[in-house]
């Protein structure tokens, strides 16, 4: 046991005063934690509040003892969620949520990013692919089968950055633990791993092809295929992303 060769004071472990160590509770399979934190709560009623007034209780005592609460947290939670927990003087290790947060904003922000410039890449670069709408219309083409086409192709950009995202982070990890003495690892062996890849590429996908894929279909075939000698819708649509400032 954990508290085998622990050295008590004076009835320490018959004593509902002190609170000095931490505790863990393995439940039954099929407990229902509510009930027990209920009966938890009850201790402070049945057995401390009676202690504490068999003696000289100290002033406030009697109060605090009134507002005190029982909660079980699943240990699962702990490591990110150690507020509550008194174990600083085990020296066990924990972590922040805050950073979690911090830095899952930040990957969102620049995946964002990422998807914005998926779609200004896309549309700068329509003008060279007109042509290619021009005639799939001609040959019958439906507005609805290209937008499926330029999905499927943003989607498989999506699929193919993050497959190569796994890869570099796999190569990349060790290194990084060494300097940041961390022991952080790729969950690659879980069931929902994969899975949450893939759902992310394909809302990835669909969020920085969708403008795209609408924009290159709404393209009329007779005024495409008439720029044969002409640079002007080409130099309209790149003029955004090629202009030169001026002074």
């Amino acid at each position: 046991m954990a508290l085998e060769g622990e050295v008590f004071w004076e009835n320490e472990r018959t004593s509902w005063c002190c609170s000095n160590y931490t505790d863990y509770v393995l439940l039954q399979a099929g407990a229902n934690v509510a009930d027990l934190e209920k009966k938890l709560s009850s201790i402070p009623g049945t057995y401390m509040i009676p202690e504490a007034l068999q003696k000289t209780p100290e002033k406030g005592e009697i109060e605090w003892l009134k507002s005190m609460s029982f909660e079980l947290q699943p240990i699962d939670e702990i490591y990110l969620n150690a507020e509550e927990v008194n174990d600083s003087s085990y020296d066990v290790a924990h972590g922040d949520i805050r950073f979690i947060w911090l830095f899952g904003s930040i990957a969102v922000f620049i995946l964002i990013l990422a998807c914005f410039n998926f779609i200004n890449l896309s549309t700068a670069r329509s003008a060279s692919r007109a042509k290619e709408v021009g005639i799939r219309k001609v040959v019958g083409s439906m507005r609805a089968a290209l937008i499926r086409q330029f999905l499927t192709e943003s989607f498989l950009f999506s699929f193919i950055a993050i497959v190569i995202a796994v890869v570099a982070t796999s190569l990349l990890l060790p290194s990084f633990n060494n300097i940041a003495n961390r022991s952080i690892s790729l969950p690659l062996n879980e069931l929902w791993f994969i899975p949450t890849l893939f759902v992310v590429s394909l809302f990835v996908g669909v969020v920085s092809g969708i403008y795209p894929a609408f924009h290159l279909s709404s393209f009329q075939p007779g005024k495409v295929l008439k720029i044969k000698n002409k640079t002007g819708l080409v130099v309209f649509l790149s003029s955004f992303s090629s202009r030169s400032p001026r002074h």
